[in-house]
């Protein structure tokens, strides 16, 4: 005999997962919850879903909803204490309406009685929480022909899919919160940068937008602040790199660089942390990663957008905690590193894509430098030949004054 139970047990297990899963993949809630009910609505015989949350002047909105129409989504709207879904948010306890047709407080705002006349429809409704307050409203609704149909375990679905929704949209929240003050903190940085005008060592420009890169460059230079470098290949993100290292309180100290797109996963990591001897086959001595080797100084850690999730997360740590453990080893290794990162890849596209960690990418950006490609300041060019011609004469001064002169394209 079929265990009927057990079957349900692991459907509902199955969707818990396939929800966090989907709540997990973006910080999009909306797109997110979108997915999460549709995959419900398919999976169990419910009709329609939607979601409210509260917004600062108290009113209920919809977020997102399955089965309703835009105009009806649009008329999602709610007051507290208004009808049932008002009333689940103020009083924050599950409820459920066998028939809406008998149910003085359902307001049927979206038509959801209409369509099934005749067969009577079940509303389930579930508060949202996060932080210990009510946040926020999930409803669902179902036919419930003769109403006969149990919804104990629908509701206790309900419950544990709300508790992961409410966790999403604080998460949402706090990295919001996080990313403003992040703005706020580099708009205060810029309104207090050094007048252009300034030059930096090995970096040829005398536009604006490279007048405004050595400003920035001269200002965020002192300090210990994270800072990454942004602009096309070919545009000299390691030169400024070096530049902020000299410019900084640092200079006196190393200056090593890692370009994380020419290694693997798991050489990049014990190349960045190291190794204890007999970590893996050829680990025959203890070595030291550029962590380590750049204590004191600064690191530069060259297409960083091309690391991979796992070891995203395995760098935030050490962004946090600023200490690591060597591959094969359990003890941790404390290093003070001034880092400088660099990318061409479009960090916020894969954020929203799930291909970059949220908090690792506010966590490194902290100030960004974009650096402009030469087809955007073309009036550098003359000053950039001058500079080669230059050089080359003093590499080459061993040349006969009756040699053709060098040509500069």
């Amino acid at each position: 005999m079929v265990n009927t139970q057990a079957i349900e047990s692991r459907r509902e297990l199955n969707a818990i997962y396939e929800v966090s899963k989907t709540l997990a993949t973006s910080l999009d809630v909306t797109k997110t919850f979108r997915e999460a009910l549709n995959y419900l609505l398919h999976a169990f015989d419910w009709r329609r879903a939607f979601v409210v949350l509260s917004e600062p002047d108290g009113r209920l909105n919809g977020l997102c909803a399955v089965g309703l129409t835009r105009e009806e989504q649009q008329r999602l709207q709610f007051q507290t204490n208004e009808g049932i879904v008002g009333r689940v948010f103020t009083n924050g306890i599950q409820v459920l309406v066998p028939d809406v047709r008998v149910e003085p407080l359902f307001l049927n705002r979206t038509g959801g009685s209409d369509q099934t006349p005749g067969v009577p429809v079940a509303m389930l409704v579930t508060p949202i929480r996060a932080d210990r307050s009510t946040i926020g409203v999930l409803a669902v609704d179902c036919l419930n022909p003769e109403e006969k149909r149990g919804f104990a375990n629908d509701l206790q679905l309900l419950k544990m899919v709300a508790t992961l929704m409410g966790q999403a949209v604080l998460l949402h929240r706090t990295v919001s919160v996080a990313n403003d003050n992040l703005h706020s903190e580099v708009r205060r940085l810029q309104k207090g940068l050094v007048r252009p005008g300034k030059q930096l060592p090995q970096v040829v420009g005398t536009s604006t937008p490279m007048q405004e890169v050595f400003t920035q460059v001269h200002k965020v230079a002192p300090t210990r602040t994270t800072v990454l470098l942004r602009g096309e290949s070919g545009t000299g993100k390691e030169v400024i790199a070096r530049a902020l290292h000299n410019l900084s309180t640092r200079k006196n100290e190393v200056f090593v660089s890692v370009n994380c797109a020419a290694l693997s996963e798991s050489l990049l990591e014990s190349e960045l942390f190291g190794h204890e001897k007999g970590a893996f086959t050829g680990a025959q001595a203890t070595r030291k990663g550029r962590f380590e080797l750049s204590h004191g100084g600064t690191l530069f850690l060259d297409e960083i957008g091309e690391i991979s999730t796992a070891f995203q997360a395995k760098l935030l740590r050490v962004l946090q905690e600023r200490e690591f453990e060597r591959v094969g080893g359990g003890t941790p290794v404390k290093v003070d590193v001034r880092l400088i990162l660099a990318t061409n890849r479009n960090l916020e596209r894969m954020v929203k894509a799930g291909e970059f960690r949220a908090d690792l990418y506010y966590r490194i950006n902290v100030v960004s430098i974009q650096l402009p490609p030469l087809r955007e300041r073309r009036e550098d060019i003359p000053a950039m030949a001058q500079h080669f011609l230059e050089r080359f004469n003093r590499e080459n001064a061993h040349i006969p004054s009756s040699a053709p002169a060098p040509c500069v394209c």
